[in-house]
């Protein structure tokens, strides 16, 4: 069990700080993932489709320059990844609209920071990694890809432990997500486990 710090947000489940080295591997699932930012003054989440480990300690993000979000990155130098449960699968489509134009879709969300330095991490979601961007403004201004360094991550305690997913034991509303499109998603299906390759 990872010994890293470990809260409760009121009744929800244990919230337990993920090792450092380990946190790429929340994103090992591809499922949705919800990415935020926010300055002292602003704050976005949307729905991110192209997210992927780079390294161990690097993670990469495509963000559009139109998306509103993109502005409060550039603003504040770091982005944050969540991973939402499939029981969010509405908040999913809700907060794929465009902040431009529903500039209230933020205002009714619960946000928390166990580092107290202001970042956004959304409440009810299975997993959180903050990155802080790795200037490369050449990858940014052509291609809109964003690079950021690990720099803190919580899990879910009854989803994600020991550095991996541990999904066979949760409610499927528990379970990370796949959105196809259209409206049409899938839930992260069960595991099966195979001798470990380096014991």
């Amino acid at each position: 069990m990872d010994t890293a710090s470990s809260f409760h947000i009121g009744d929800k489940n244990m919230i337990r700080e993920v090792p450092l080295e380990k946190a790429h591997r929340i994103l090992a699932l591809s499922s949705v993932t919800f990415v935020s930012s926010a300055t002292a003054t602003d704050k976005n989440i949307m729905p991110a489709g192209w997210v992927g480990t780079v390294d161990t300690d690097i993670l990469s993000l495509v963000m559009d320059s139109e998306n509103y979000t993109r502005k409060v990155m550039e603003e504040s130098g770091y982005f944050v990844l969540q991973i939402p449960r499939a029981s969010q699968a509405d908040l999913i489509v809700d907060l794929a609209k465009s902040r431009h134009v529903h500039e209230e879709k933020v205002d009714q969300l619960s946000f928390f920071d166990p580092s107290g330095k202001g970042y956004p991490l959304l409440e009810d979601c299975l997993a959180w990694v903050v990155c802080e961007i790795i200037p490369e403004q050449r990858n940014q201004d052509i291609y809109d890809l964003f690079l950021g360094r690990i720099v803190a991550a919580w899990a879910d305690d009854s989803v994600f432990h020991d550095g991996r997913w541990h999904l066979d034991q949760v409610e499927p509303e528990n379970r990370p997500v796949h959105y196809v499109a259209g409206g049409q998603f899938y839930q992260t299906g069960s595991g099966f486990q195979l001798r470990d390759p380096f014991k």
